[in-house]
């Protein structure tokens, strides 16, 4: 009998040591594996970025050089105030006043979506649409106001007449342009590939465009 037992616990413990060593190797075979396949996204985004052309290579490093940065400047000012608009509505012409001399072209947009912090583009084309209509729904207060005035008084009315458009108080009027061949190319030309893969950009470009042109229709 004590035999018996003696053979069954050298049994347990040799296949608790094979059952030892396949978990390490199965550990290491799929650490391995996390490992290839990082050096494989990392070769394909290298590859991209060798076939991008040096204008969109230039607008992909300064996005994701001055991204973070613009989020800081809207997130405190409620508004655009400093140069950066070639970099957030990219276009296939670059710039008169961009020194870095970016642009974008049909075959490169795929891939600088890829590449590119995408969130954080998303994140701007929001807080800025959310500014704009915050400021058309402030507008059309003021105005209703001023249409309701009773008093007699001019002045008021006459003043609200003088303001700016909403939108040129998040944006200013230099930069509508642009825009609107931002818009143009990333909306109606790229329209299928930004519709099926980034849907998510495809909508912040809607939803940023629908108030942008909304606003700047306001009489």
């Amino acid at each position: 009998m004590w035999l018996v037992n003696k053979i069954i616990r050298e049994m347990l413990n040799v296949k608790k040591k094979k059952e030892k060593h396949d978990g390490v190797e199965s550990k290491k075979m799929e650490e391995n594996n996390i490992k290839l396949k990082a050096m494989e996204i990392n070769d394909n985004k290298n590859v991209e970025l060798t076939s991008l052309p040096i204008k969109t290579k230039r607008l992909l490093d300064t996005q994701i050089e001055f991204f973070p940065k613009i989020i800081k400047e809207l997130q405190k000012n409620g508004k655009k105030t400093s140069h950066w608009a070639w970099y957030v509505w990219p276009t296939t012409m670059p710039g008169r006043s961009d020194s870095r001399i970016t642009a974008v072209t049909e075959e490169s947009a795929y891939s600088l979506l890829k590449l590119t912090n995408l969130d954080q583009w998303i994140m701007i084309l929001n807080l800025l649409a959310e500014y704009m209509e915050n400021k058309v729904k402030e507008y059309e207060k003021q105005k209703n106001n001023a249409k309701s005035n009773d008093d007699g008084s001019k002045k008021k009315t006459r003043g609200f007449l003088f303001q700016r458009n909403p939108i040129s108080k998040i944006i200013p009027p230099i930069d509508h342009g642009r825009i609107k061949f931002f818009i143009q190319f990333w909306l109606v030309d790229n329209d299928k590939n930004i519709t099926k893969h980034f849907p998510t950009f495809y909508n912040a470009i809607h939803k940023f465009n629908d108030i942008f042109e909304y606003g700047l229709s306001i009489k």
